[in-house]
């Protein structure tokens, strides 16, 4: 099981799915580049980082999962489409930014 790991300066990341924030394939977290450099294999043809082996618990201040709201922009939502933050939880909006939405490409 490969977690998919992401920078600020990646061009690239995974698709948000039902299961983001539940399991290592729902999606992308976000890392720094020197997190990335020293725990992650990265494929050189796609820019892809995993981590370079089992996640360690001393990690977890390291990575983190992306905003309801960072998956909207990512899905080309302008800052002005508001997410109905008080009446979903963090996992229901999580699913309905990333399984509802069609993105332009």
């Amino acid at each position: 099981r490969w977690l998919d790991v992401v920078s600020p300066s990646c061009v690239r990341c995974s698709t948000f799915t039902s299961g983001y924030g539940k399991t290592v394939y729902g999606g992308s977290v976000l890392a720094s580049d020197a997190f990335i450099a020293e725990h992650c294999d990265v494929d050189v043809g796609t820019g892809r980082a995993r981590l370079a082996g089992p996640f360690k618990g001393e990690w977890a201040g390291e990575m983190r999962y992306f905003s309801p709201r960072e998956v909207a922009n990512l899905h080309g939502l302008d800052s002005g489409w508001r997410l109905p933050s008080r009446e979903l939880t963090r996992r229901q909006l999580w699913f309905t930014v990333g399984n509802s939405i069609s993105v332009d490409v």
